[in-house]
């Protein structure tokens, strides 16, 4: 089965907004972003420790984890 990332919601300054994942996608396909994105996903700085960031992806089952500069905006993820 392909497994779909969530995709990223930024606004015109690049500043995270929320994410939709793939049960989003798929059991809401006739629905726009703003209706089905989770709002505030979580995110890192690029300055966060990698044993401290394992740690929380572990205990969150997190694949993945946006990383965003103080202003919100999204460098990565």
């Amino acid at each position: 089965m392909l497994r779909v990332m969530p995709a990223t919601v930024v606004n015109e300054e690049g500043v995270l907004l929320g994410r939709v994942d793939e049960s989003a996608l798929q059991q809401h396909a006739g629905s726009s972003v703003v209706e089905v994105m989770q709002e505030g996903p979580q995110t890192v700085r690029v300055d966060e420790e990698l044993p401290s960031l394992a740690k929380r992806m572990d205990k969150g089952s997190l694949d993945a984890v946006f990383v965003t500069d103080p202003e919100g905006r999204l460098l990565g993820v």
